[in-house]
């Protein structure tokens, strides 16, 4: 089920025009090309409920109702993750080996960086079973909601924080922007206003059972200091999946150290939609 208040001023300042509401019931029950939301998920009718909205989403051994804010950036994340099938892989020619690669990995780790309020999360829950997934996100509005969405989901472990290339502490940089459009900068110590820091060891440690499957890395131009240093986990993981924030940040070069150091692996490099997937070639998958 979903409910959108059409023009209703929604919490990020917005409205969701009539001509946005329209494209997103048309998404939701009309669209059914190939690697659409149609093709691996079923969706109710909207109903009222308060300033959420509630979203059923149905789909061969997986149900799971999601609770977005009105708020424009949620609905649009949903529109991205379940319609959209921004993470979907299946579109991919070399889709045939990832299941290969899925299929011979005892207990597959899947990391969730910039997981806002976990859809991402649950989308790998529902194509990947099997995986344990540690979703991680520094904004506390966020993180509740996360928690709320996969309430139930024993091999979702949510984390208040942030990634980073060491342990330590980061703070929200711009807490009163969008909610998908948080970043974070480093701070000396854990305050009020901000969180802990885990680097991609101490978050592999969570799931000690976990073999590296997928890493997902959505932090808002702070990629830039993910990969400045201690990057050796890159080798780990068979699939990254990052999105690049210069069009969000021009003038800073905030994807240079992640091309720097992910050239020099014999990996493919394949644009989908806005973020670029990485697959480890040959001998490098695991």
């Amino acid at each position: 089920m979903l409910t959108v208040t059409v023009s209703e001023r929604t919490t990020d300042g917005e409205r969701l025009n009539i001509a946005e509401y329209a494209k997103l019931l048309a998404k939701l029950f009309f669209d059914r090309r190939p690697h659409r939301g149609r093709s691996e998920f079923a969706f109710g009718l909207p109903v009222p409920f308060g300033r959420y909205c509630r979203l059923k989403v149905k789909a061969p051994g997986f149900r799971k109702t999601v609770v977005p804010r009105r708020g424009a950036t949620d609905i649009a994340t949903f529109e991205r993750i379940f319609l959209t099938n921004q993470y979907n892989l299946r579109r991919l020619t070399s889709w045939n080996e990832i299941l290969a690669l899925y299929a011979r990995i005892e207990r597959p780790l899947i990391l969730d960086l910039g997981a806002n309020i976990g859809l991402a999360s649950l989308y790998f829950a529902k194509n990947w079973p099997r995986a344990r997934i540690i979703a991680v996100e520094p904004d506390q509005r966020n993180v509740r909601l996360l928690k709320t969405n996969i309430e139930g989901m024993s091999n979702i472990k949510p984390i208040e924080g942030a990634v980073a290339s060491e342990n330590g502490a980061v703070q929200i940089a711009n807490p009163h922007d969008k909610a998908w459009a948080l970043r974070t900068e480093r701070v000396n110590s854990i305050g009020p206003n901000s969180v802990k820091a885990y680097s991609m060891r101490t978050l592999m440690g969570f799931a000690p059972e976990g073999q590296p499957f997928i890493v997902k890395i959505n932090i808002e131009g702070f990629e830039s200091e993910l990969f400045s240093r201690d990057t050796e986990w890159i080798k780990s993981f068979p699939i990254i999946i990052v999105g690049l924030h210069d069009h969000m940040l021009p003038g800073q070069g905030s994807s240079n150290n992640f091309l720097r150091r992910i050239s020099i692996e014999n990996r493919d490099f394949l644009p989908m939609f806005d973020d670029i997937v990485s697959i480890a070639n040959g001998g490098d998958r695991q």
